[in-house]
């Protein structure tokens, strides 16, 4: 049994002419004789598959399963599209040979960007296979963490160029993650039992204007990894700011101006907007908890706009900038001297005259 388009090729047996033909001849175009016969070969599957992007739209079908597969202009509005997102295993068995059709059905090239991804492995770099025993199984990846944070870890680790290296190590680290969402999210509600949205809100408080500058700052960054399809970039930058700086500097001060706990449970409901294409599920539960809302009877994030780039106040990032340099200082001369965590009445910080 032969699989694939059978070769459109036609040979006379009188008198040994060859030729192509759309529809299947009668006689041989050159003589007339009736002693013909069809290319027996099939060409090989990615032919077909090199169609994809324009055979699917309704071309070359004619009428054929019109209304049903395909309807009237579909051709017209997603021919070209803009991305394809591939391994690079099947780039010249199927990729150019979408290139090659495309341009020379349609004269156009098929997509304008082919986003190569990285190949999943186990931790050492080897192949995952049965043999080894090495399989991470995704179903089993989720069922004991989540779906997000298998979709976050395998984020991380898919730099550009290289295979991830994937762990339950790595899974249990971005675990930690959410946890630490999950507790910012606890120590917010135990100030407020709901947050407006930061758009509605004006911010007048020195750590909510300081935490907002760094969101913006955040929000750049991942906007332009994302463009750039740098996605473990963009996934990093999220991490690092909602961790280090989020969680462990504007969570902790905000315990000495309750006054900012407010802006910055807006400023949270904002970076889980742009968390959400990393980590749907937890973003949305926690965006609908610090609104007081539920989604079944809300307005989902995956519907709202994604955050844009503001601007920074750059003289308030100086000054916390000082203040987290001089609390870095201090604990680290406690623990020079062995203090620990006994507390302190006062401390003298100097600066350079510059």
């Amino acid at each position: 049994l032969w699989w694939g388009h059978q070769i459109p090729v036609f040979y006379c047996d009188d008198c040994g002419h060859m030729w192509a033909d759309e529809d299947e001849p009668c006689e041989c175009k050159k003589c007339k004789s009736k002693n013909i016969h069809q290319d027996p070969d099939v060409l090989d599957t990615w032919f077909s598959s090199g169609l994809w992007p324009f055979s699917t739209l309704g071309w070359g079908n004619e009428n054929e399963l019109k209304n049903e597969k395909w309807f009237e202009g579909d051709l017209a509005e997603f021919y070209p599209n803009n991305l394809l997102i591939t391994g690079f295993d099947i780039l010249f068995f199927w990729v150019a040979r979408m290139m090659f059709q495309g341009e020379n059905a349609l004269g156009k090239l098929p997509f304008d960007d082919i986003y190569l991804h990285a190949l999943v492995k186990d931790e050492f770099g080897r192949k995952m296979s049965k043999s080894l025993g090495n399989v991470i199984d995704p179903l089993d990846s989720i069922n004991e963490y989540s779906a997000d944070i298998l979709r976050f870890t395998l984020t991380l680790l898919a730099v550009q160029g290289r295979d991830i290296k994937l762990s339950d190590a790595k899974m249990k680290q971005v675990r930690n993650f959410t946890n630490k969402l999950y507790n910012a999210s606890k120590y917010l509600m135990l100030n407020e039992s709901k947050f407006p949205n930061l758009e509605d809100i004006k911010l007048e408080t020195k750590l909510g204007i300081y935490m907002n500058s760094r969101f913006n700052e955040c929000v750049r960054e991942v906007r332009e990894n994302i463009d750039a399809y740098r996605f473990n970039d963009a996934a990093n930058t999220l991490y690092k700011f909602l961790w280090d700086e989020f969680c462990d500097w504007g969570i902790e001060l905000s315990k000495a101006d309750k006054a900012s706990v407010k802006e910055l449970g807006s400023i949270f409901k904002e970076a889980m907007k742009l968390l959400n294409p990393f980590m749907p599920f937890l973003s949305e539960y926690l965006f609908q908890e610090l609104s007081g809302t539920q989604l079944e009877n809300a307005k989902s994030i995956m519907v709202m706009s994604y955050p844009e780039v503001k601007e920074r106040n750059l003289e308030v990032e100086k000054k916390f900038e000082l203040v987290i340099e001089a609390i870095v200082a201090i604990r680290r001369a406690k623990a020079t001297i062995d203090l620990g965590n006994s507390k302190i009445t006062k401390a003298f910080v100097k600066f350079n005259e510059k």
